[in-house]
């Protein structure tokens, strides 16, 4: 998620651009977006959080097409090795 963070860090003012990578790589081990810091004026406020939110989304997404490869190559080598190695009918 970090690197999505650095990608979408340029949209936000200078001054919490380090924050937003800073504050989305904690807010990834509690498996959702950051909230905007305190003291924003509503529009950078907004603008945090929209970037936070897509950052979080796509970080997800991507984390999930991940697991969900894994999962399905144990279950296809698993279904392979019941194959090759079940007991054979002998006639």
């Amino acid at each position: 998620m970090p690197r999505e963070a650095e990608k979408r860090a340029g949209r936000l003012p200078e001054n919490l651009r380090a924050r937003l990578i800073d504050d989305t790589t904690a807010a990834a081990r509690h498996y959702g977006p950051p909230t905007p810091p305190g003291g924003l004026n509503p529009a950078t406020a907004g603008l945090y959080e929209r970037v936070t939110t897509g950052t979080f989304a796509i970080g997800f997404v991507n984390a999930m097409q991940t697991t969900l490869v894994a999962c399905a190559v144990v279950l296809l080598a698993a279904a392979l090795f019941c194959l090759l190695f079940s007991p054979q009918e002998k006639e």
